[in-house]
């Protein structure tokens, strides 16, 4: 993935690596495909002249598969440079064992000494009940958009406008990114 993330006019990289260590695939009783359980490094390195300087390199962000019934969180397109801006997608999804599934897409900018969480998009189903929940938080505003409903056609959503006071995290500090959460105010 290229672009502009420090915004010097020169391009910059973002990839994640997957480890290939074969004591990290596990083999379960029962089920015929083995689980990859391989950590993920997302990369950033910025352009420089005759070559690029490795900027960032974080294990932490995409977390590690370690549960047969949860799909993988990340597919390699739900990582993107628009503008100045990295955006990385994640989904939890589980076949056994919970109701809820969502997608959530963290974007960071670089502000000369860290990568800022500046965004984070959120969509989430019940499956049991069908309820559904949009957020949408613009930490540079300190907006929150919330857009509840139904996958039934018939129930009107409702959108409800919020602040924010939360520091924003960085990509440096953030941790798993499928476990970050927007701390509301409505809860």
């Amino acid at each position: 993935m290229q672009g502009d993330l420090n915004r010097d006019g020169k391009p910059d990289i973002a990839a994640v690596l997957k480890g290939a260590d074969p004591n990290c695939i596990v083999h379960i009783e029962g089920i015929s495909t083995p689980l990859d359980t391989n950590p993920r490094v997302l990369l950033v390195a910025f352009g420089q002249a005759g070559g690029y300087r490795l900027q960032l390199a974080n294990a932490a962000v995409i977390p590690r598969i370690d549960d047969r019934y949860m799909d993988d969180p990340f597919a390699p397109d739900a990582l993107t440079i628009r503008g100045d801006v990295l955006r990385l997608g994640l989904s939890y999804w589980r076949s056994m064992g919970g109701w809820t599934t969502y997608t959530s897409t963290l974007a960071f900018r670089w502000d000369g000494a860290r990568f800022r969480l500046i965004g984070f998009d959120k969509e989430a189903l019940q499956r049991n009940s069908g309820e559904t929940e949009t957020l949408s938080a613009n930490f540079v505003t300190a907006r929150v958009k919330i857009v509840t409903g139904s996958m039934e056609d018939d129930v009107a959503s409702k959108t409800r406008w919020q602040r924010t006071k939360q520091v924003p995290a960085s990509l440096e500090t953030i941790g798993d990114g499928l476990a970050f959460e927007l701390q509301r105010s409505d809860r």
